[in-house]
């Protein structure tokens, strides 16, 4: 557990940076949608 907490100090910035990219795309899903629907997508709307 204490090497957990000392990873997770030294790694602060990359685990914060992944996690906002995470989220931002969780709140943002049109690119994820593009990509597996494609056209199908615009066809839709």
């Amino acid at each position: 557990m204490l090497f957990g907490s000392l990873l997770l100090s030294i790694f602060a910035q990359p685990i914060m940076d992944y996690t906002q990219n995470t989220a931002a795309q969780i709140l943002a899903p049109e690119r994820y949608i593009h990509a597996v629907l494609g056209g199908l997508a615009d066809a839709n709307h």
